[in-house]
């Protein structure tokens, strides 16, 4: 078991740096502000087509805090580990990430809302789900909604052999693993 900890994070920091180094120089901090109307609920039922919430097997809920600051750090709940680059916060900040007992693998974070100066990485891992109908297919995180409603999908790198997705992420939210 500890053996597999360590290869998980040792897969995540490595997807950490394809993920960060795929940067693009303007890309928006903050999420786009949600489009009301019809053309929002349209844009909204064409992102949620485009791909799906992974079914998995329950894991016990897990969480994990810690004071991170202009240094960086990294925090590990359940099968998810968030890495915050150096100088991603200004400030030592308390960051809270929790996982949820759920169907889907998926995280939340606190303080809500919190928007980094550099992205960080969560790396998810989905070696407890159900693969049979994507076992090939490129693995992927979603920012969602509590209730799990996809609004859009992070840039990722997954690595099938790990069965580790590693997203680049801007803010705090809830975040899942899909395809």
């Amino acid at each position: 078991m500890r053996f597999a900890k360590k290869f998980r994070y040792l897969a995540a920091l490595i997807a950490t740096g394809l993920v960060v180094s795929c940067a693009v120089e303007n890309d928006p901090i903050a999420p786009p502000p949600p489009q009301a109307g019809l053309i929002g609920n349209v844009v909204t039922t064409v992102t949620n087509l485009t791909g799906t919430l992974l079914k998995c097997t329950p894991l016990p809920f897990d969480s994990d805090s810690a004071l991170i600051g202009p240094l960086g750090g990294a925090i590990h709940m359940g099968p998810a580990t968030l890495i915050i680059p150096p100088l991603a916060l200004s400030a030592p900040t308390w960051i809270k990430g929790y996982a949820p007992r759920d169907t889907v693998n998926s995280v939340r974070f606190k303080p809500e809302g919190l928007v980094f100066n550099r992205p960080a990485a969560l790396a998810i891992s989905y070696s407890n789900c159900n693969l049979v109908a994507g076992l090939l297919t490129p693995k992927r995180v979603a920012y969602t909604t509590d209730n799990l409603r996809v609004l859009s999908w992070q840039p990722t790198v997954d690595n099938l052999l790990a069965r580790v997705v590693t997203a680049r992420i801007d803010h705090f939210s809830r975040y899942a693993v899909g395809w």
